[in-house]
């Protein structure tokens, strides 16, 4: 999985980590598209925005790393899980403990292996747990004993929860709630003498955990953070952040939406797939989850002052459903816009999916044809390569485009928008306005996918 650096406001993982989330709205850098013939890539430089039509900074903030998943070298095999038997799960759990070498004297047993979900390993007092993303996998109980000594059990993956009662001890029973998509574990609970699992194992002979006032603040195992964002990613989708390679060269809050610009980032690109060269600025624009509506009428009042002026301007369209394709080629002819990437999902049919039900399709434009067909097929036939998939296409939800600011207007009222987003003309003015060297040519990354995940996908999927 892709992980940067992140600010101190972004969700640290997709596979949810507990106790490690926080709950606020952050930045998903959006899956690599395939080069194409477009010079989309290369108009950030014609795409001007006055310096009069963009609010002034109130201050500037600091980017503060957080939590990056990372640890030990994944020697363990993964592979999806929701079409195996108990038996196999369990072998797969046996697997995964000896191959981190955490197993010491012998193979561990199996004790028990079953379906779960978040709110019974809440209610069997395991933790409370909570989900970043619109859907969730199918999880696996699997409590297994064992020697699993040597100073406590290290985390794998950081993509894990510990009962830290253990931590310096050793232990000798260890319970992984399985993501059956991925094929590991997405949390881990271990203990010392069976402390915490007399309800998983319905033995009343094991110890009762440690009460909750003798243990040290802060290592609570039952007490883990819950998101409290509307969910605003896909399972799978790639992770949030900063890229940890650049230098910053200009950090700018604007009230409910702020950015910071970075030169000599590396491994990235443009949105439409081109590699951004290292003396280019790369700027990522982040906002407050608990802000969306008022963001949204931030880029609404961008848009109004720019429609009374003139010029190009660079735009994100996300529209408020899924735009059949041929319906979405006839509103980028009806508006005149000069699309570059535009972005399409697919989605798994089957009503117990193997792998993580949601994919991407991002599609670059050639030319005047906003979403070339043949890319288009050929990516599409990409995912229906497993004959367990029932893959079918819902359509285009967001696209990057240029056009005049006689149409921003009609745009932002057509039926079919949710939000027009202008941040990336303001950016690339405030750093005009500040001296920044090469303003006019800056990539920025405002990532309106994340809106239209949680304010309108998540609520039509909940329904």
């Amino acid at each position: 999985m892709k992980t940067k650096q992140k600010p101190a406001f972004s969700t640290t993982s997709l596979l949810v980590i507990g106790g490690l989330l926080v709950s606020l709205l952050s930045l998903a850098a959006c899956g690599n598209t395939a080069q194409s013939g477009s010079n989309a890539a290369t108009q950030a430089s014609s795409a001007g925005v006055s310096a009069a039509n963009i609010p002034t900074a109130v201050g500037t903030e600091e980017v503060f790393p957080t939590f990056t998943p990372g640890g030990r070298g994944n020697v363990f095999q993964a592979r999806p899980l929701a079409n195996a038997s108990p038996e196999e799960i369990g072998q797969v759990a046996i697997n995964y403990t000896i191959a981190r070498g955490q197993s010491f004297g012998g193979k561990p047993q199996v004790l028990l292996v079953r379906p779960t979900t978040w709110k019974e390993i809440a209610d069997m007092g395991l933790g409370m747990r909570g989900s970043s993303t619109i859907e969730e996998p199918p999880l696996m109980l699997v409590i297994l004993k064992g020697d699993f000594s040597g100073g406590g059990l290290p985390d794998f993956n950081k993509s894990t929860t510990f009962n830290q009662n253990t931590i310096g001890q050793g232990a000798a029973y260890v319970a992984y709630v399985f993501d059956l998509w991925a094929g590991v574990p997405a949390y881990t609970f271990t203990s010392l003498h069976g402390e915490g699992l007399k309800q998983a194992l319905n033995d009343p002979s094991l110890p009762d955990m440690q009460p909750v006032s003798q243990v040290p603040v802060g290592t609570d195992p039952h007490i883990v953070a819950v998101p409290t964002a509307p969910a605003h990613l896909h399972y799978g989708d790639t992770a949030p952040g900063l890229p940890a390679s650049g230098q910053s060269v200009r950090e700018a809050s604007f009230g409910v939406w702020r950015y910071v610009a970075q030169r000599g980032v590396s491994d990235e690109t443009t949105p439409e797939g081109a590699a951004v060269a290292p003396d280019q600025v790369y700027a990522e624009i982040a906002i407050d989850g608990s802000v969306t509506a008022q963001y949204l009428t931030a880029n609404r009042q961008l848009l109004d002052q720019a429609a009374a002026g003139s010029g190009q301007y660079e735009i994100w369209v996300a529209f408020n459903k899924y735009l059949p394709v041929d319906q979405f080629r006839a509103l980028v002819q009806a508006h005149g816009m000069k699309t570059g990437v535009s972005y399409l999902r697919a989605i798994d049919q089957n009503p117990k999916p193997v792998y993580a039900p949601y994919y991407p399709l991002n599609v670059v434009a050639n030319g005047a044809d906003a979403i070339p067909q043949s890319d288009l097929e050929s990516k599409f036939a990409s995912l229906s390569n497993d004959p367990q998939k029932q893959i079918s296409l819902k359509g285009v939800y967001l696209t990057h485009a240029w056009v005049d600011a006689k149409q921003l207007a009609a745009i932002a009222t057509d039926p079919n928008v949710y939000y027009v987003d202008m941040t990336a003309n303001a950016v690339r003015a405030d750093q005009a306005k500040a001296g920044v060297a090469g303003a006019a040519q800056a990539v920025v990354v405002p990532h309106p996918e994340l809106i239209f995940n949680s304010m309108v996908e998540a609520p039509m999927e909940n329904k």
